[in-house]
């Protein structure tokens, strides 16, 4: 008797579906196969929140960088000089002037409180994960954006206590976020005025933390990616925030040259390590496991074609300069893993987006139960990994220097 073909005994992809799970429907079967990445991202948010509380209460500084903006932005509302001639007065940190000045009006209204930074950052935190829920979170059933809620949230604790950390990263995170949105909309509906939103945004940015003047570079990548109708006029004035950025800095070179000094030639005086920049490539695999497992179920699943839509070019093109950037920032002398955030939230948003096509390939292919079920919980534990991996931040994310034996260390 002879033997039947291949092609014979291989169901639909209905009929496979149906015949894994039985009496259980596509739906049903689709939140099962997600059920432990629904856990794992409750336990990424649970962890989070904690150290979010925990932060949040602690009655003094969390470490030196605090302490500096504490004191200065004490010192402007006094009218003392934050930026002063090296030699004639104090120091500042090496930060813009905005981070300083924003806590400073916080300060003209509820007097000098040890957690003003922190609050400031809890707003850009919450804002961006919002807004890359709303942007990137396309399945609006609960299970996608508890778990898209997650992916972004992960970047508290990996990218040194984001959401509390009082440094300017957050905050400006979340205007380069927007000022991005912005560049997204003045493409899609040629509409070029809204680079005027993206080149203010990135200034302001800017202002708070140097490397963010990047965001300036992504959309004239984004529309090379993209090449979208009237290409060669979407090219031009896609370098508007770049011209913008250009003017604000010879601006501040030539007419506030204190700020320029503590912004730019301080920084420069800072090595950079080849070493640290090999291990910040490094780190964009090791810490980052959950998004190359997506990339690759997608690519060897479903297809190329399926990383060729507007959204996903858009977010390679970030990935790219914030990469370049990032890992710039990480090789000086210093530098940590706050600054892959500008590689890490666009990765993240790679995953909100495609985890459903990701999910789909898993549903459909020709695998067993088993195996289907070991993918499962793969990727959760590829979203814990991802989220609590990164050497030493999940000590920082509920201790620091100021209340740790390493602090008689900082003095």
């Amino acid at each position: 008797m002879q033997s039947p073909t291949i092609d014979k005994i291989v169901l639909t992809r209905g009929q496979r579906l149906l015949a894994l799970f039985p009496n259980v429907s596509p739906v049903a079967a689709r939140n099962l196969f997600l059920f432990p990445l629904f856990i794992a991202s409750a336990a990424v948010l649970f962890v989070s929140a904690n150290s979010v509380y925990t932060r949040l209460s602690k009655p003094f500084p969390l470490d030196w960088w605090e302490s500096m903006f504490i004191v200065d932005a004490a010192r402007a509302i006094h009218g003392q000089p934050v930026y002063e001639k090296v030699g004639a007065g104090h120091a500042t940190h090496m930060y813009g002037p905005l981070g300083t000045y924003t806590m400073a009006a916080i300060y003209r209204v509820t007097g000098v409180i040890v957690n003003a930074g922190r609050w400031l950052a809890l707003i850009g935190g919450i804002g961006s994960t919002l807004l890359f829920v709303l942007a990137f979170v396309e399945k609006r059933t609960l299970v996608y954006l508890l778990i898209g809620t997650a992916f972004f949230v992960s970047l508290h604790i990996r990218c040194v206590d984001l959401f509390t950390n009082t440094r300017p990263d957050a905050f400006a995170f979340l205007l380069s976020t927007i000022a991005l949105l912005a560049a997204y909309r003045a493409v899609e509906r040629a509409q070029p005025i809204w680079y005027l939103v993206t080149a203010s945004l990135t200034v302001i940015a800017f202002l708070y933390k140097q490397p963010y003047a990047v965001t300036a570079l992504v959309p004239p990548l984004a529309v090379f990616f993209i090449r979208p109708r009237a290409m060669k006029r979407q090219l031009i004035t896609s370098f508007i925030p770049l011209a913008m950025m250009v003017v604000a800095g010879i601006t501040l070179k030539l007419g506030f040259r204190n700020v320029w000094f503590y912004m730019v030639t301080v920084p420069r005086l800072y090595g950079v390590s080849l070493i640290r920049m090999r291990l910040g490539i490094e780190c964009l695999f090791m810490y980052n496991t959950i998004y190359l497992a997506i990339v690759s179920l997608i690519v060897l699943g479903a297809g190329i074609e399926h990383l060729r839509d507007s959204k996903t070019k858009w977010l390679f093109a970030s990935m790219i300069i914030g990469g370049g950037m990032g890992i710039l920032a990480f090789a000086k002398h210093g530098g940590t893993y706050n600054s892959l955030l500008m590689v890490y939230a666009p990765a993240a948003a790679f995953c909100m987006l495609k985890l459903p096509q990701a999910v789909e390939v898993m549903m459909t292919s020709k695998i067993n139960l088993i195996t289907r079920a070991v993918c499962s919980v793969s990727l959760a534990f590829m979203l814990t990994g991802t989220a609590f991996g990164t050497p030493l931040m999940w000590r920082l994310a509920f201790d620091h220097a100021s209340n740790t034996e390493d602090f008689a260390k900082a003095v």
